[in-house]
């Protein structure tokens, strides 16, 4: 009897390490003793082989490897290998899902940042603007005063050019007055 339970744990570690290749470390199916053996599976895998493949064990995982024949071995160690690899291929496809969730969230991070990035340059454009705006007006309000400040400057240099040639005129008026009383005086100087 404990040849043929070493028989059915060699033949149960050959099938699933050797002929599948199941991923993993299958030396406890050897090293271990007695009629019953720990598949060391993650709950998981326990629960897909009892609920997708029908083999039902202990909660820990436990088999009895008496009931066991070369063709029981074979349907158990595939299911085995099924389940190892279906599980793997889950957490690949979990990774590569985090994996593209993780880009998602950098790629709309990043699409924010060039949003905020774009309004901010939006701003401070419109910001120019108002300020070239400002500008403008402040500009053609200095040139408007500069032009009225030169109006009233050329106004008051014609004002003070028309007292000029008015008091000149009164001047040579006056001397023309003064001449002409000389003369008058001179005329009655001699009569």
């Amino acid at each position: 009897m404990a040849d043929r339970l070493r028989s059915v744990r060699e033949k149960l570690f050959d099938t699933i390490a050797t002929k599948l290749k199941t991923p993993g470390n299958w030396a406890h199916l050897r090293r271990g003793a007695g009629m019953y053996c720990i598949l060391l599976l993650p709950p998981a895998q326990l629960e897909a082989l009892t609920q997708k493949r029908h083999i039902h064990m202990l909660p820990d995982g436990c088999i009895s490897l008496g009931c066991l024949d070369v063709v029981k071995i074979e349907s158990l160690a595939r299911s085995i290998d099924w389940v190892v690899r279906e599980s793997l291929r889950e957490a690949e496809e979990q990774h590569a899902q985090s994996i593209a969730m993780e880009l998602a969230l950098q790629a709309a991070t990043e699409q924010q940042a060039r949003q905020e990035a774009e309004e901010a340059e939006a701003a401070a454009a419109a910001e120019a603007a108002a300020a070239q705006a400002e500008d403008t007006l402040l500009i053609e309000a200095s040139i408007q005063s500069a032009m009225e400040a030169q109006r009233v400057a050329e106004e008051e240099e014609r004002r003070r050019e028309e007292e000029q040639r008015l008091l000149e005129e009164q001047v040579r008026k006056a001397a023309e007055r003064a001449e002409i009383a000389r003369q008058a005086e001179l005329i009655l100087a001699t009569i």
